[in-house]
C-alpha cells in the first residue's frame, strides 16, 4: 500500500503533453513541480476539444475539435487537417468529427467512428499522409474491431441476430476479415477466431469498448499488459506474456479508497505504473510490493495561474517510458 517512505516513488520524473492556446506543449515534472517545458507543435486550439487519441508509439495525435479533425505529427512538429467542416452562407456548417476506435500496429492507420457509440459504419484513415483509405458499412451492428499484425487487414464482429442489445460471448459472435484497400469481407473460422481472442499481438489492437467493462492496456513490445477492473474493490492486474500475474489492490487514504480513473503508463523497466485518480492526482505504483507514492495534482503541474483548472492533457507518461497504450489511443 502506501510506502513508509514515498520519496523515491514521488520523485520519479514524469512528462505531460498539454494542449494550450499557442500549441502542444510538453512539461517535465519532478517532485510535483515542472522543471522543463517544450513547444512541440505551434498551432492554435481555437475551438472545443471533443476528444484525442495518441498512436501507440506516440508519434501522432488525432484531435477531434468542435467540427473537424486534426492530425499532429509530433516528430515533424506539424499539424494537418484530416477532415474539414463545410461552411455555408447562412452560417451553418457540417460536423466532420472522427474518433479513433483502434490504431493499427504500424501506427500509421486507424479505424474510426464518427460518434462514440457502436454502429454499422467503419472507416479507415491514414495519418501519414492524412487521408481517407476506406469506408465500409457492415451488415449489422459492429460490436468490436481489431487489426492483423501486418496492418493490411482488419477484423470486426457482429452481434448475433436478435442479440444486438445484449452482451454475448465473443467466440459466439460472427467475425469477419476485411482488407483495408478493398474487397469483400470473409467470415472467419472458429479456429481463426480463437487465435484472435488469445494472441496478444491481436488482442492489443482489438477495441471492445462496447462489450467489455475492463480496460486493458499493453506495452508497445506486447510483453506486458495491465487490466483495470472497475469493480468494488478496484484492482489492477499486471500480467507478463510468459504467464506471471500480479493483482494490485487500490489503497485507502484516510480510510477512503482511491477512486481510480486510469493507468497512464509503465516505466521502461516494467517495474512501476503511473496511475491517475478521479481528482487528477497522480501516483507512482511499484509493482513488486504494491507501494504507492503520490506525485501531485495535474492543476499544479503547469506554470501560471490557472485557478486550479486541470489543463487539456493528451498524454501523461514516465520520462523513461515503457509505452503503455490502449488500442483506442485514449489515456483515460
Amino acid at each position: 500500500m502506501f510506502a513508509q517512505s514515498t520519496s523515491e516513488l514521488s520523485s520519479i520524473p514524469i512528462r505531460l503533453w498539454v494542449a494550450e492556446y499557442e500549441g502542444v506543449k510538453r512539461y517535465w515534472i519532478h517532485g510535483g513541480k515542472p522543471y522543463r517545458q517544450e513547444l512541440v507543435c505551434k498551432m492554435e486550439f481555437y475551438s472545443l476539444i471533443r476528444g484525442s487519441s495518441v498512436s501507440p508509439n506516440r508519434r501522432f495525435i488525432v484531435v477531434a475539435l468542435h467540427a473537424e479533425t486534426l492530425v499532429i505529427d509530433v516528430a515533424a512538429r506539424k499539424w494537418y487537417n484530416l477532415t474539414r467542416s463545410r461552411r455555408f452562407p447562412d452560417g451553418s456548417y457540417t460536423l466532420a468529427i472522427e474518433y479513433v476506435r483502434s490504431w493499427a500496429p504500424n501506427n500509421l492507420y486507424f479505424l474510426a467512428a464518427d460518434r462514440l457509440t457502436s454502429g454499422a459504419d467503419m472507416t479507415v484513415f491514414s495519418v501519414s499522409p492524412p487521408r481517407l483509405i476506406r469506408r465500409f458499412i457492415a451488415n449489422g451492428e459492429v460490436k468490436s474491431v481489431g487489426w492483423y499484425p501486418h496492418s493490411k487487414h482488419f477484423f470486426y464482429t457482429l452481434a448475433p441476430k436478435g442479440q444486438e442489445r445484449q452482451q454475448s460471448n465473443l467466440l459466439s459472435q460472427p467475425h469477419y476479415l476485411l482488407p483495408i484497400t478493398g474487397g469483400r469481407p470473409r467470415k472467419l473460422s472458429r479456429q481463426e477466431v480463437s487465435r484472435l481472442l488469445t494472441d496478444w499481438d491481436y488482442l492489443a489492437f482489438r477495441d471492445t469498448s462496447f462489450t467489455s467493462p475492463n480496460l486493458v492496456k499493453y506495452t508497445l513490445d506486447r510483453k506486458m499488459r495491465v487490466v483495470y477492473r472497475d469493480e468494488r474493490p478496484q484492482s489492477l492486474i499486471v500480467e507478463r506474456r510468459g504467464g506471471e500475474r500480479r493483482v494490485l489492490s487500490v489503497p485507502a487514504v484516510a480510510n477512503t479508497p482511491i477512486e481510480m480513473y486510469s493507468v497512464c503508463d509503465i516505466d521502461a523497466d516494467h517495474q512501476r505504473l503511473l496511475v491517475m485518480d478521479i481528482y487528477w492526482n497522480f501516483y507512482v505504483v511499484r509493482i513488486a510490493d504494491n507501494s504507492w507514492g503520490k506525485i501531485g495534482n495535474a492543476a499544479s503541474f503547469i506554470p501560471g495561474d490557472r485557478s486550479r483548472k486541470v489543463p487539456d492533457i493528451f498524454v501523461v507518461e514516465f520520462v523513461n517510458t515503457g509505452y503503455l497504450f490502449h488500442s483506442s489511443g485514449r489515456f483515460w
